[in-house]
């Protein structure tokens, strides 16, 4: 860690380089912040309330992002109608950095075919420490930073504004930063998710993100409950910053997630073909998952389908697992056929049912 904290003062040097007047760009040596989300009338003086920021919705219909590792991705996304493209390499990590080429050839896309806004993935902070920082595409709209591995560390917020702070200074004007909170902080070793928010909103950012660290463990879903992500809703907007969740959120946890009015929802898996993260997106999964988002709550509470022949109502939304759970059933002695398709078991969780499907499922019986 010294390593990165000699990083800091080289980044600092290299700011009053750049300017000759005090500004935020400028890295401030601080503590890390008390959990005071919970204390609305605690607010930054970086932070202005008046200017509106356009991440913030105004109705119930949050944005959908879309991660995507390629020019091909970024079109099937914007013809999906997303509202956001992000570049991300899954491969490197929950927010790995594609190569600077592919950031610079992916915004360059969505700019020219929807003017779509455009997010990078960064890595983490504890990446830079031993490499150079590469200069950002000037028509990148959003950036963010893990903070893994840094929860010992006293002064990991004045790292990670370290580190913001050269490539803001290399780009020649900020990129809006995205302060990024993992829901498994433990297993990440990073701050939690109240100090990173506090953190964020000192430093100006956009928007205060929620993913998972360890995309092979617990999703959002089952790591933070629903009171506190409504918590650090409330704390966010309320100092002006957009609130997003991400963390294998798929379409069965849209009545979960919205529940928590977030202004953005984030995936990957769930626009990849069969849902997995590494498999190419899909711009019909793309869509599936727009026009739930558009829906109102209301109407997605319950919907009606058939099951060998009844009429059975189940809340919107839910998958062949969950319907398979709710008639105690074991799907490892049952055949399920979807609308006269037959769905594998591998496909049961995230095969989303939808109004008026037919399904018929039959018990196995083994012979002798």
């Amino acid at each position: 860690m010294s390593a990165l904290r000699n990083q800091w003062h080289r980044h600092a040097c290299l700011c009053e380089l750049k300017t000759n007047s005090e500004s935020a760009l400028v890295p401030v040596r601080h503590q890390s912040p008390k959990h005071s989300f919970l204390f609305p009338s605690i607010r930054s003086s970086l932070v202005n309330p008046v200017t509106k920021n356009p991440l913030i919705r105004e109705t119930n219909t949050p944005l959908l992002l879309v991660s995507v590792r390629t020019p091909e991705e970024a079109v099937a996304v914007i013809e999906g109608g997303a509202a956001i493209v992000d570049v991300k390499d899954p491969e490197r990590g929950p927010l790995g950095m594609a190569s600077i080429e592919m950031i610079f050839t992916i915004a360059s896309t969505a700019k020219g075919m929807a003017g779509l806004p455009v997010s990078a993935a960064l890595g983490e902070v504890i990446d830079w420490h031993h490499q150079p920082i590469p200069v950002l595409p000037p028509h990148l709209h959003y950036a963010k930073l893990g903070l893994s591995g840094l929860a010992a560390e006293p002064h990991w917020a004045a790292l990670w504004q370290a580190v913001r702070n050269e490539f803001d200074v290399l780009r020649g004007r900020p990129v809006q930063w995205v302060a990024v909170a993992y829901a498994d902080y433990q297993a990440a070793r990073s701050p939690d998710l109240p100090a990173v928010l506090e953190a964020g909103i000192a430093a100006g950012c956009a928007a205060f993100l929620i993913d998972t660290w360890d995309k092979q463990g617990g999703r959002l879903v089952d790591l933070v409950s629903q009171d506190m992500l409504r918590q650090l809703a409330v704390r966010a907007r309320e100092a002006g910053l957009a609130f997003a969740l991400a963390g294998r959120v798929q379409l069965c946890d849209l009545r979960t997630v919205r529940a928590c009015s977030p202004d953005i929802i984030a995936v990957r898996g769930a626009a990849c073909a069969e849902g997995q993260r590494d498999a190419t997106i899909e711009p019909s999964r793309v869509a599936t998952f727009v026009s739930a988002l558009q829906e109102e709550p209301a109407a997605m509470a319950s919907i009606t389908i058939q099951v060998n022949g009844v009429a059975t109502t189940i809340p919107a939304l839910s998958t062949v697992t969950q319907l398979l759970s709710s008639l105690n059933k074991n799907p490892r002695f049952l055949a399920v056929e979807r609308n006269r398709e037959l769905v594998p078991r591998t496909r049961h969780a995230e095969c989303v049912l939808t109004e008026g499907d037919q399904l018929e499922i039959v018990t196995l019986v083994g012979g002798g």
